[in-house]
């Protein structure tokens, strides 16, 4: 009776864990559908109910969630709140109690808080700046509802009307846009510090880029020598840090691999062995060159364009086959024990005859830039009057990938024999099992046993596919003049094959303003016009 319901607890944990796992899996499949689509109420529905990530230790992924899907659907204010809260989370799940993360040691990631990997933590700062600049351009707060809980536990809606700002509350929120792009270079300064000489994200291009935008738009004589020396500073933050990824350096694994050997080399010396640059690269070059020239002389673009192109890349669980360390003790002298054969027999259970024991590490699915963007104004009669390209300034993709690749080679070893010595464990009680009544109901019983706990482990082991989902897949960015008067801008996604319209809007550039064109592309498809193929 005692075997049977070890089974039976065993197996409940192992399907409630999965099932709740796949329900999770399923509301961020069902997010990025109607991310896609432009449904964003029915998103931000989604990820307010129960069905998604209703467990504590996923907060700060609901928070993620849904102020992304509240700048998205254009409501700024409170995208800001809920980036705020996120934040205020974020902080306080990186300088809180390590009891969690030591939980975590023992079982997985799974029963520990969603921290946000460091990049994710780094782009919630470009959000907050991004929706603080947002405001400043919008200038208004929509109207919204929040909802009091009375004493009986019913809700009761308060409607909060729309507020218009005025010119000094609308600065305001420019100025807290550069402090939070202080704040977010005080952050990375602390990665660099912490992974000094190792190859992993520590720094990041949409910084200093973003960065400088937001001075430019402040526009003091400070403020743009602060913008001049972001985009230097840009420079050497692509040849540093960003060869390390696929989108702009053809020979990245190389560069990666020697990293440690790379500051004791010349320049020109890691240029010609370890860095194959690509147009990506090379167009970046393009971009940073000409906003030197146009600050150094004066010259002030008033048209701006924020690209942000598809889905970050997806979290995958690949499997992992590890030795067990138990047949090392099972064998002696050249000889199969008693306990050698019955190992090889409970691990027959759940893998074959192959002795060895599986688990699972975190991946990412390999999600290459596939398109060139020019943005293409026209006046109003249609003739295309201005061609500009849309600059890839960060490849989201590949910094949550390598980012990845490096945690999950540190992770192997540590998961793997932590696995190990759980099996290790459920053998040995197997075992014990087994030699108090060494006949077929005895082995029998142990691998009952045996498999209520292979069950069990399997249950604790599942790899934590938790991130931030609406996250870009990469992020751009043009510039260019335009005379006062009205326009077309339409986004050109261009491959090798064929060119689509991905986007098109009107604007209306007033000499005096920046005109702030903030793009989200979550799939390209084409719009009515015809899709030209060569």
């Amino acid at each position: 009776m005692f075997l049977q319901r070890l089974v039976a607890a065993s197996l409940t944990l192992f399907l409630i864990s999965c099932a709740s796992l796949k329900k999770n899996r399923d509301a961020q499949n069902q997010l990025k559908n109607l991310t896609s689509n432009g449904q964003y109420s029915k998103a931000i529905e989604l990820v307010k109910g129960d069905d998604f990530f209703p467990e504590e230790r996923s907060a700060l992924l609901k928070k993620l969630e849904l102020a992304t899907l509240y700048y998205l659907d254009g409501k700024l204010f409170q995208a800001l709140k809920t980036f705020d809260q996120a934040k205020e989370l974020s902080d306080k799940l990186y300088t809180e109690s390590l009891s969690k993360a030591l939980t975590a040691a023992i079982t997985n990631a799974n029963q520990d808080n969603y921290y946000g990997e460091k990049y994710e933590r780094s782009l919630l700062r470009f959000y907050l700046a991004l929706v603080h600049y947002g405001i400043y351009e919008q200038g208004r707060y929509e109207a919204y509802s929040i909802f009091e809980k009375l004493d009986n536990g019913k809700l009761k809606e308060k409607k909060v009307p729309q507020k218009d700002l005025s010119l000094q509350e609308r600065r305001q929120h420019l100025f807290s846009a550069r402090a939070m792009i202080l704040e977010w270079d005080s952050l990375l300064s602390n990665y660099k510090e912490t992974y000094s000489g190792k190859n992993i994200y520590k720094i990041d291009l949409m910084a200093k880029v973003f960065g400088a935008f937001i001075h430019e738009q402040i526009g003091t004589r400070s403020d743009l020598n602060i913008a001049k020396q972001l985009y230097r500073d840009a420079k050497i933050v692509l040849f540093k840090y960003y060869n390390l990824y696929p989108t702009y350096n053809g020979k990245y694994k190389s560069f990666a691999k020697d990293y440690e050997k790379l500051p004791k080399l010349s320049k020109n010396k890691i240029k010609k062995d370890y860095i194959v640059e690509t147009q990506f690269a090379k167009d970046l070059h393009e971009f940073i060159d000409k906003r030197l020239k146009n600050l150094k002389k004066k010259n002030k673009d008033n048209v701006k364009i924020i690209l942000k192109d598809g889905f970050v890349a997806k979290k995958t669980a690949r499997e992992i086959d590890f030795p067990l360390p138990m047949l090392r003790l099972g064998y002696v002298s050249g000889r199969e024990t008693d306990l050698f054969v019955f190992t090889l027999e409970m691990l027959a259970i759940s893998r074959g005859t192959k002795p060895s024991i599986s688990f699972e590490l975190p991946g990412i699915e390999d999600k290459k830039v596939s398109y060139e963007y020019f943005a293409v104004v026209k006046d109003k009669a249609g003739k295309e009057i201005k061609r500009e390209k849309v600059y890839l300034i960060n490849p989201v993709s590949d910094i949550a990938w390598q980012n990845l690749d490096v945690k999950s080679s540190s992770f192997k070893k540590k998961i793997g024999t932590r696995v190990a010595l759980k099996h290790v464990a459920a053998i040995l009680a197997a075992y014990k099992i087994y030699k108090s009544r060494p006949d077929g109901f005895g082995k029998l019983a142990a691998g009952l046993s045996y498999a209520a706990a292979n069950k069990a482990i399997a249950a604790s082991e599942k790899v934590d596919l938790r991130q931030w989902t609406t996250l870009p897949h990469n992020m751009r960015i043009a510039s260019l003049y335009l005379p006062k008067g009205e326009y077309t801008v339409e986004l050109e996604a261009k491959t090798a094959q064929k060119t689509i319209i991905a986007w098109k809007k009107k604007i209306t550039v007033d000499k005096k303003k920046v005109q702030y064109v903030d793009v989200n592309l979550y799939k390209v498809k084409s719009s009515k016009k015809k899709e030209i193929k060569k």
